[in-house]
């Protein structure tokens, strides 16, 4: 097995260790050659049912993209693959030794929050370039802010 296969089976080990099967499920793909992580998340926010796909190659960064709901006017997405942005490359926030679990899954929620602020308000509330995230009472301020339990 190769170190890329090991990886993205500890990484499909710690998904499943932290989360649901309902919320986040793992699948792999093409083990023996260049082998991929897929995670299927499904999730509900403010009554809007949502699903996203992130897929790990155990080498490179992940990718994530939206799959529903669709907005009409999606804000830091990669336009050449409509990726999500969900982090600054320039500030190491992702790195090999980081973890799916505590990056991708909540970066991704995080994402369709703002994305759901932004379609409100016309602004992006999350900070273009963010170091370190916001904080779960900075995420809850701006969520009670726009009126989003």
């Amino acid at each position: 097995m190769s170190i890329y296969a090991a990886r993205i089976k500890y990484e499909a080990k710690l998904l499943n260790a932290h989360y649901d099967k309902s919320f986040v499920s793992t699948s792999f793909y093409g083990m023996r050659q260049s082998p991929k992580l897929i995670c299927n998340l499904h999730f509900n926010i403010v009554g809007v049912d949502c699903t996203a796909k992130i897929v790990y190659n155990g080498y490179d960064a992940p990718k994530c993209w939206l799959l529903s709901p669709t907005f009409e006017n999606p804000q830091h997405i990669y336009k050449n693959d409509g990726r999500l942005c969900l982090y600054d490359p320039d500030n190491n926030e992702w790195n090999r030794t980081s973890n799916i679990f505590n990056t991708f899954v909540p970066w991704c929620m995080e994402w369709v929050v703002f994305q759901m602020i932004y379609e409100e308000t016309g602004e992006w509330q999350h900070p273009e370039r963010h170091p370190n995230g916001l904080s779960e009472k900075e995420l809850k301020a701006i969520l009670q802010k726009f009126n989003i339990t």
